[in-house]
């Protein structure tokens, strides 16, 4: 985070996981996946608004699900590249 120390700060992270087997049985090999994330946000007095880009890039990636009963393996595919945005106010 880089605050400029007028209310405005700006925020960014890189996150990276590596290949990992899903399920169980160790059956499906999820590839491994880079993710960028930026936000920028902004404080006065009560009051902040902070908007976020996540996955800027639009990496596909999956993540595994908790295998059910029957000992199947769940493969989720994750969401494209989306914003947030967040007005807050504190009392």
């Amino acid at each position: 985070t880089y605050d400029f120390g007028n209310g405005l700060a700006l925020t960014g992270s890189v996150v990276d996981v590596a290949e990992a087997h899903s399920g169980y049985s160790n059956s499906v090999l999820l590839p491994a996946y880079s993710l960028v994330n930026i936000g920028l946000g902004y404080r006065r007095d009560d009051w902040s608004l902070t908007v976020i880009a996540k996955n800027v890039t639009d990496e596909r990636y999956f993540r595994s699900n908790f295998p059910n009963l029957f000992g199947g393996v769940v493969v989720l595919p994750e969401l494209p590249a989306h914003y947030v945005a967040r007005i807050q106010y504190n009392w």
